[in-house]
């Protein structure tokens, strides 16, 4: 079975659209080295040996992706699939015009926005097309569509009524100032610029570093033999796999290929073992150190080093796991489903001996960015510094220089969609930002909410669910954030919600994605693997992944779960959420210490909301609940049914103790 580092690694969570090509020959090698060319030229600035405006970094970061995504990815059915053709290569060399041109007009441009050129004219039009192609390429016709329509809204604001209406703009004006650091170049693109490259880069480099075998190991070593262990396996490798990923899908990959076969041997079914690791996938959006995308847009609007926003999502991501765990806990102690072998199991303190120093990169930037408080930057390059040297312990891990350069590519191809997802989505900012749009739905946010919180959250997911369709998760939370973060900060004072809470809000709800339809793509990944139906799969991790629909609303009225408030108020919250995530999975499972009856089902689910706020009286209330339940569970035997189990057929165990997988679902 392969090795789960042969999954790859990245923050590009999202399957493109395109079709990859097999090139061939020079092509081949071509867009090799102009990958390898994008990654030396990100070093040099990163190294402070190169030094480019922020404005022309972003237009050669955006220039070299582009040109790697129209060479690499076909955006036609009819295109050839083993080289670009004709109009690849003329867009591709338009896809350089910006880099040109702003590095040459640079102190021009940025002081006649208002006054532009017919050549600013041309070049923004050309950028336009060359963004909206590569989007519509790498993640699908939503977001550039989208993007069309913000910006026909900046077209018709004056035929439109109520708050919607503006003076207008002409589609002139709209395509140049789009062509600015409010628009195209602006904060989403710029992270990915300077931040997230990077990040991607360093889960290039621990691909070939065997780290996620070690993750697997200890997962299986610590779970493995517990009652349905193989679940809790991919819960507990899923969290360590998000903690340097970043990326539904890939987790997916990456652990599932073990984890899901493992699942089916002890009898779990197929859709519910491709969901448990679509659900536990999806968290690696939501676990530091390294989260989704997005999170690094939060440091960068908050103005914060990106250590603080790790740290504060630390509990919202420890409190989605724990909820996972006892969703699968509960759904074993229904099915009676047993653990694995221990004789099949590895030992933890043993891989910890032979392979505990594979973990020394994680240890590296957990250092810098909690303890030393460095940049992001100066945090990912010691990371990957750490990666090469202890890659010498090991011949079959060591770093040569055909294997630097792979990286290097390999860090390059992984950041094509992000960059494709915030270039466009600058367009649509930009569009806001030139109309005033995002102010006046942050006011309506607060109009129609009545100055209620909880209506406005419950808004703001709604919003979150219908802007996010079929956007990645980077795009889905930049521009909900730009239009409702405002409002919830000034409606959440009087309970102490902080910016970091409305932003996290936010992007828990832009990460849901990765399972909820339509886009689901960890799902895909996942039911791949169980052949399950992708449906079924969908709806069941929507139900033992619901904590990432509970959890926001618990850090937004429980700013203590973001390590805001003294060590004991955080103490506090943290018990009281953990017991609600508990009540919670006992109330969607139907089981707690048996069986749940029709009564104890809404009164599990009642306590676990007013544990929500960390408040005594919604506490007491809680606790309370949950005691009458208990004693219900004690000493009342009605309405209490267990399902008919049909007992599966034990696949065959290999002697790394993983399963082989079924030919279809039972």
């Amino acid at each position: 079975m392969a090795s789960v580092d042969e999954a790859a690694i990245s923050l590009s969570s999202e399957d493109t659209v395109g079709s990859r090509r097999a090139l061939r020959g020079w092509y081949a090698r071509l867009v090799f080295v102009i990958g390898v060319a994008m990654t030396v030229v990100h070093l040099l600035v990163y190294t402070n040996v190169l030094f480019l405006d922020p404005y022309v970094f972003r237009s050669v970061h955006l220039s070299f992706a582009a040109v790697l995504a129209l060479f690499v990815y076909r955006g036609w059915r009819a295109a050839p699939s083993d080289r670009p053709s004709v109009i690849d290569v003329v867009l591709a060399l338009a896809a350089l015009v910006p880099t040109i041109y702003i590095n040459q007009e640079l102190e021009q441009l940025v002081f006649r926005i208002a006054d532009w050129t017919t050549g600013d004219l041309v070049v923004a039009a050309i950028t336009l097309v060359i963004v909206l192609e590569m989007a519509r390429r790498m993640i699908g016709p939503a977001l550039p569509l989208l993007a069309l329509v913000f910006m026909a809204y900046a077209v018709v604001g004056p035929w439109l009524p109520g708050f919607l209406t503006h003076r207008g703009f002409t589609v002139e004006r709209i395509v140049v100032f789009e062509f600015t650091t409010s628009g195209i170049f602006g904060v989403p693109l710029g992270v990915s610029a300077e931040i997230i490259f990077l990040f991607v880069l360093f889960g290039a480099f621990l691909h070939g570093s065997g780290v996620g075998q070690v993750f697997t190991d200890v997962a299986r070593g610590l779970a493995g033999g517990t009652r349905g262990g193989p679940a809790k396996v991919s819960v507990i490798a899923s969290g360590f796999f998000g903690m340097i990923s970043g990326s539904a899908a890939a987790n997916a990959a990456a652990v599932g290929a073990f984890t899901i076969p493992l699942m089916k041997s002890v009898g779990y079914r197929a859709h519910f073992a491709a969901a448990v690791e679509a659900a536990a996938s999806t968290g690696g959006l939501i676990m530091p150190p390294v989260m989704g995308a997005g999170a690094f847009l939060i440091a960068d609007y908050l103005g914060v080093p990106y250590g603080d926003v790790a740290l504060g999502a630390a509990i919202p991501g420890f409190l989605y796991f724990f909820a996972l765990y006892w969703m699968i806990d509960f759904e074993a102690r229904r099915y009676g489903l047993t653990g694995m072998p221990r004789e099949l199991l590895p030992k933890v303190g043993q891989v910890l001996r032979a392979h505990g120093y594979k973990l020394l990169p994680l240890a590296v930037l957990l250092y810098f960015l909690l303890y030393e408080r460095s940049s992001v930057t100066r945090a990912a390059l010691w990371s990957i510094v750490a990666v090469i040297v202890i890659s010498f312990a090991s011949r079959a891990t060591r770093f040569t220089p055909r294997r630097l350069l792979r990286a290097g590519y390999d860090g390059a191809e992984g950041v094509i969609t992000v960059a494709a997802a915030t270039s466009c989505a600058g367009l649509i900012i930009g569009a806001l930002v030139l109309t005033g749009l995002g102010g006046k739905l942050s006011q309506v946010l607060i109009d129609l909410s009545g100055g209620n919180l909880l209506i406005a959250l419950f808004m703001t997911t709604l919003l979150c669910l219908v802007l996010g369709t079929g956007l990645p998760p980077v795009a889905s939370y930049a521009i909900p954030a730009a239009i409702v973060v405002p409002s919830l900060v000034e409606l959440g004072k009087p309970v102490g919600m902080t910016p970091l809470a409305a932003h996290l809000f936010v992007f828990y709800f832009a990460s849901i994605g990765a399972f909820t339809p339509p886009d689901m793509t960890a799902v895909y990944v996942a039911s791949g693997i169980a052949r399950s139906n992708v449906w079924t799969t969908a709806l069941t991790a929507m139900r033992i992944g619901g904590a990432i629909y509970f959890v926001p609303f618990m850090f937004a009225y429980g700013p203590a779960l973001l390590m805001n408030g003294e060590p004991a108020a955080v103490v506090l919250a943290l018990f009281t959420a953990a017991v609600g995530c508990i009540a919670f999975a006992a109330a969607v499972q139907g089981f707690l210490l048996k069986p749940a009856n029709w009564l104890e089902r809404p009164l599990l689910l009642v306590a676990a909301f007013f544990l929500v706020s960390a408040e005594p009286v919604t506490d007491a209330i809680g606790f309370g609940l949950i005691a009458v339940t208990l004693l219900s569970q004690r000493f009342l035997g009605f309405g209490r049914t267990l399902p008919v189990v049909v007992a599966a057929q034990p696949l065959p165990i290999v002697g790394d103790g993983t399963a082989v997988a079924a030919e279809s679902e039972r």
